[in-house]
């Protein structure tokens, strides 16, 4: 359980730093008013990274879950700062967030033999096919 609140406590902060960013993006606030959401937005996503990895687990077996959570997140956080939800979502966002996710779970493998010369395991691999597989269907389901 204590794991699971490190890693959705990380995926809130990620996808509401996120959110805050892009706002930050498009903001027709005044200078002063975008950098401070640009610093907001900064701290959650370093808030994220330090949950994420203070997480008292191996990093690829919380993988799946920080995806799956991340998703939901993306989806509530895009309904609450924007009025879109799941496939009402601004089509450049739905579909990236698809691709964004299957390309985070590859690289999170790839970074982590870099760094650690951990391999993933079979279940870690299957997994992240149903991830790669779920963002093809995302990005070409018209």
């Amino acid at each position: 359980m204590k794991i699971l609140a490190y890693v959705v406590t990380a995926t809130i902060f990620e996808a509401v730093g996120d959110a805050i960013m892009r706002v930050a993006l498009r903001s027709p606030y005044a200078l002063p008013g975008r950098i401070a959401l640009f610093a907001l937005a900064s701290f959650l996503l370093t808030m994220y990274g330090l949950f994420l990895n203070l997480a008292p687990v191996e990093f690829a077996t919380v993988t799946g879950i920080y995806l799956a959570s991340l998703f939901v997140a993306f989806q509530i956080v895009n309904y609450i700062f924007f009025r879109h939800f799941l496939n009402l979502a601004p089509v450049e966002f739905a579909t990236v967030t698809g691709i964004y996710l299957a390309s985070l779970f590859v690289a999170f493998q790839i970074v982590n033999y870099i760094f650690f010369r951990h391999l993933p395991s079979a279940g870690v691999l299957l997994g992240g096919t149903f991830i790669v597989a779920g963002a093809a269907i995302i990005y070409f389901w018209k």
